[in-house]
């Protein structure tokens, strides 16, 4: 299981108490797969699932998804090379949006 996770085992008379405290690293996987408590229940989750559970627990914050329709049109140009003017900035634009984390594989984030 990743994390791993502390249990404690107790003994009271013939029965054995397993204590499996309340999750703070979730989402946990077994063998590659992530699950979700349902009820008495664990289930498996899907792709979908994991994405939105990632989003909703604030794992994946807003200004880090990228826009995959961005357009290079949508890029102003003048005011990029504005900004680097004024700040002294010599590296190349992609450089500089990436060290900015603006850009994330290759692709503009959301701001």
């Amino acid at each position: 299981m990743r994390p791993s996770i502390k249990i404690t085992i107790t003994q009271v008379g013939d029965i054995a108490v397993i204590d499996i405290p309340k999750g703070e690293s979730k989402p946990y996987s077994v063998g590659g797969n992530f699950y979700i408590r349902q009820g008495a229940n664990s289930q498996k989750m899907n792709r979908e699932e994991l994405r939105d559970f990632f989003r909703e627990q604030g794992h994946v914050s807003f200004e880090t998804q990228v826009i995959p329709e961005f357009l290079t049109r949508d890029f102003s140009s003048t005011l990029f090379n504005h900004f680097k003017t004024r700040a002294q900035l010599h590296a190349p634009k992609e450089t500089i949006l990436q060290n900015l984390g603006l850009k994330t594989r290759g692709m503009l984030n959301k701001i």
